[in-house]
């Protein structure tokens, strides 16, 4: 429908246009949240952010939880994934996505002479040289020298008489001929002059009259002085021919013979003898 104006030119009606009953809200949401809380999770088109489940664990935004790793625990579906180890004050393990009341329902504590491995699901038995006790956090201990571990032992044993060892020995060394371990263990030290000691002896012994050495390594036993020499005391280095005017008939003689007077007859010479010991 049309009207004219003044001049008569036809014009189109105006329509009064009708205001809406509905107003537009003073305040639209910029952009979407993210969640505030740990723990908390939005997977995309929620209106509001979930709560992990007993087990897991989120940082602050995330858009899904993630599993207690293996080694830990969730106290009391806290959320709070916390180390088997540090909680029951041993070497411990678990598996992932533990969550119990205590640690003792979730973790498993690892025996003496092993600790807990690298990714927490497992224990690791100590290499040879080392040990770890029963009590007690941390890694394989080195075995101090003058003692020795085999793989998986729970304390370092001391070495045995006539062997000695270094720091995380898995072993202890036999001393060698004419050498016995030092009063730590810790190495083997050459006899002196006069003693003697077999191949893993605990002490080099002192030769015995009648009896010489030269000492140090190889020495393992002392000589016995031939005929013709004597070594009238103990811890001799080697046997001393006899004098002119005396004799010695057998081996290993402490002392030496004087040849028979002019007045004496072979009974009186021992009696001598006897009487100069």
């Amino acid at each position: 429908m049309c009207i004219r104006d003044r001049l008569g030119t036809p014009r189109p009606r105006r329509v009064p246009r009708r205001r809406s009953h509905l107003r537009a809200p003073s305040v639209w949401p910029a952009t979407c949240a993210p969640c505030a809380d740990a723990n908390t999770y939005s997977a995309g088109g929620a209106a509001t952010c979930s709560r992990c489940l007993p087990g897991s664990s989120s940082a602050r935004g995330a858009s899904n939880c993630t599993l207690c790793p293996a080694g830990t625990f969730d106290p009391n579906g806290s959320n709070n994934c916390t180390s088997c180890s540090a909680a029951l004050g041993v070497n411990a393990y678990s598996g992932a996505g533990c969550a119990a009341a205590s640690a003792a329902s979730c973790c498993i504590v690892c025996a003496a002479g092993s600790i807990t491995n690298a990714t927490g699901d497992g224990c690791l038995q100590c290499p040879a040289g080392t040990f770890r006790p029963a009590a007690g956090v941390g890694p394989c201990l080195v075995a101090p020298a003058g003692t020795y571990a085999p793989a998986g032992s729970a304390a370092a044993l001391s070495c045995s008489a006539g062997s000695v060892s270094r720091a995380g020995a898995a072993a202890c060394e036999v001393c060698v001929a004419g050498t016995a371990p030092n009063p730590t263990h810790t190495a083997c030290e050459p006899c002196g002059p006069g003693s003697a000691a077999a191949a893993g002896a605990a002490n080099c012994t002192v030769c015995a009259p009648g009896t010489a050495s030269a000492g140090g390594v190889g020495s393992a036993a002392c000589s016995t002085c031939g005929p013709g020499t004597f070594a009238d005391a103990a811890g001799a280095r080697t046997c001393e021919p006899c004098s002119r005017g005396t004799y010695s008939a057998s081996a290993g003689a402490a002392v030496s013979y004087t040849h028979l007077r002019a007045h004496e007859t072979k009974a009186n010479l021992v009696c001598r003898l006897l009487l100069e010991k």
